[in-house]
């Protein structure tokens, strides 16, 4: 674990410094420079760019994070592999893009229904090949034992891009025209970079195979990468489909609207993106050697730590939920999607209240059911999306994602225990949810301050103070105690 500690503890201080940036120009420069109708364009465009590259890549990620290991060679450029999936994601790029340009000419999925939307969507192309490449690299430096160098770029980099495209916007040096093509770079420069790096530490290996692949590892790779498309297509629709059937069913400007809240909501999950992207390689070597106790160790430990975390991020932001809509920070246009903060980040808490336990079922042998439930999510988020944005609006969205992700969850969690043997918890992380209320009470009965950022500061101190001391001195955590002593000097 502790390779995976280290590497988790840099990924996420990496993550935070740019969900800062991000807060800045989602949460501020956004909603005073952009019309809601704007924002929800760069949502929409966005979805669909991830959609297009979880398409186009045939497969491949999944295909890298399980069976690299069998290609696992420095003197021979690992086998040719990174040849291999270069030319799965081509074809699969051409392919998508011709599938992109028909929803495009014939405007299906309501792509006509708003000229802005329709005026703009060809950045869709570059957006979905600019994703698609940096996330194979991505991958692959991932299982070459550096899960931070991907973080930093697109955590952080691409962020700090953004945030200097839309101050450029608040100085009126440029139109929101240019504003779009920067954020298009901005995007694009991580894949740039992260090749240049992969060059320069002589990870770059255009070679081809230097002997035959196994017939068995073939057959492997073909069932892996077939599951993979299926199980990362879904799982991707799943993230992405609430802000196109928000445009299809209401409009852009609720677009716009949800895509901001979001951005709060999803706060509450990041801390597991480090912690998901190193783990997997050391669960899928875990597999390979049938060492159970350490799979049970990475999942009892990653629960713990999450549902620690993810209460803290989750209590604090609705602790503050009312003081976002201030003039000096949203505004009342925003005040309709409140609620979208709450059900995301229960959606979020759920998920890290289960730990690893997907990676583990995708890494397993039976890798197979990963993707049976990811389909089920898929199928089932566009269900209750339907019915609940039909019923409530931008916050249906929300409200459908939290009851998928709980069904899901509860699925996944019953397959790891039953299917695999895997015990799931520590059953003093239950404590944590006691000490959260007593935090958010406590915090609650301050009185309310005129200034605003005044009121956010002190509110959250008092809240993390008393949340903190309860953690520490129960000690329910050894790893967050040990953390705490550590930087303390309390060696």
């Amino acid at each position: 674990m502790g390779n995976i500690q280290r590497q988790t503890i840099q990924g996420t201080i990496f993550t935070y410094l740019g969900v800062f940036l991000a807060a800045v120009y989602t949460t501020i420069l956004f909603p005073k420079l952009l019309t809601t109708e704007e924002i929800g364009l760069i949502g929409v465009l966005m979805s669909y760019a991830f959609i297009v590259a979880q398409i186009s890549s045939l497969g491949i990620h999944g295909v890298t994070t399980r069976l690299f290991s069998y290609f696992r060679n420095e003197k021979t450029g690992h086998n040719g592999y990174m040849t291999i999936g270069l030319a799965v994601i081509t074809i699969g790029y051409v392919l998508s893009a011709g599938g992109l340009f028909l929803i495009y000419h014939y405007r299906w999925f309501a792509v006509g229904k708003n000229p802005l939307l329709y005026h703009y969507f060809p950045l869709v192309f570059v957006l979905a090949f600019a994703t698609l490449y940096f996330l194979f690299f991505d991958n692959y430096f991932k299982v070459l034992y550096n899960a931070v160098i991907g973080t930093l770029l697109k955590e952080f980099a691409q962020r700090l891009g953004i945030l200097l495209a839309i101050i450029l916007v608040l100085f009126h040096l440029i139109s929101f025209n240019a504003f779009l093509s920067l954020y298009v770079l901005a995007v694009s420069v991580p894949l740039i970079v992260i090749v240049s790096v992969l060059i320069h530490q002589n990870h770059f290996h255009l070679t081809l195979p230097t002997k035959p692949i196994e017939p068995w590892l073939k057959r492997e790779m073909r069932s892996v990468a077939l599951f993979s498309l299926i199980s990362s297509f879904a799982g991707i629709i799943t993230l992405n489909i609430d802000r196109i059937m928000i445009n299809n069913m209401v409009d852009l400007s609720a677009t716009g609207i949800y895509t901001t809240m979001f951005f709060f909501g999803v706060l509450v999950g990041i801390p597991a993106r480090s912690l998901l992207k190193t783990a997997s390689v050391y669960l899928a070597d875990a597999w390979k050697n049938n060492d159970l106790k350490e799979i049970e160790t990475i999942q009892k430990k990653s629960t713990l730590v999450q549902t620690i975390v993810g209460l803290w991020i989750l209590g604090g932001l609705w602790i503050n939920a009312d003081s976002f809509f201030n003039p000096m920070i949203l505004g009342e246009k925003f005040v309709s999607g409140k609620y979208v903060i709450l059900f995301i980040g229960l959606a979020y808490l759920f998920d890290m209240l289960t730990g690893v336990s997907g990676t583990i079922i995708t890494t397993s042998k039976k890798y197979k059911w990963g993707a049976y439930i990811i389909v089920a999510q898929g199928i089932l988020i566009v269900i209750t999306n339907w019915v609940f944005i039909s019923l409530y609006g931008l916050v249906g969205a929300a409200i459908g994602s939290m009851v998928s992700k709980l069904i899901i969850d509860m699925i996944r969690l019953g397959f790891i225990k039953y299917q695999l043997n895997i015990h799931l918890f520590y059953p003093r992380m239950w404590w944590s949810f006691l000490f959260i209320a007593i935090a958010f009470g406590t915090a609650s009965l301050l009185p309310k301050m005129n200034f605003v950022f005044t009121d956010i500061l002190v509110r959250s101190f008092a809240f993390t103070i008393v949340y903190g001391i309860l953690i520490y001195v129960s000690k329910i955590s050894p790893e967050i105690n040990g953390r705490i002593n550590y930087y303390v000097g309390k060696h």
